[in-house]
């Protein structure tokens, strides 16, 4: 499958996560997303502990715990930070899709990953960034 395949099912994915989230109220919907962002900071992190070296792991364990603190911080008091969240993660994405980090990974999960993120923090700038869940 070639790259912009694979980005463009990302794309169309995150659209049933985006269904998903519009099925909640706005407040449990925002938590529905911190979760997620949560759990898919947590796969490069396994992915590390496939791979077996100390400092990838210690590199992306690092990452995961600026999500985890990102998604708290959207939770309590600024939700557009999820948006930044996830675009984040999507540069994180990147950087493993053009192997500045490279891990024992599917090569079809980078750029996959990369347009998921993205269209999700672009979903979330819309819904919260314009007052429509406020």
């Amino acid at each position: 499958m070639t790259t912009s395949k694979k980005f463009l099912l990302g794309v169309a994915l995150s659209g049933a996560t985006i269904f998903a989230e519009m099925l909640f109220p706005p407040g449990p919907g925002l938590l529905f997303l911190a979760f997620l962002l949560a759990a898919l900071g947590g796969l490069y992190a396994g992915f590390a502990l496939m791979d077996g070296r100390p400092f990838e792991l210690a590199m992306e364990l690092g990452f995961l715990l600026v999500i985890a603190f990102v998604c708290l911080g959207s939770l309590l008091k600024w939700p557009l930070l999820l948006a930044a969240g996830f675009f984040a993660h999507g540069l994180w994405d990147f950087a493993h899709h053009w192997r500045f980090l490279e891990k024992a990974m599917p090569s079809w999960i980078p750029p996959f990953c990369v347009a998921y993120d993205w269209a999700i923090a672009a979903f979330i700038a819309w819904r919260w960034g314009f007052g429509a869940a406020s």
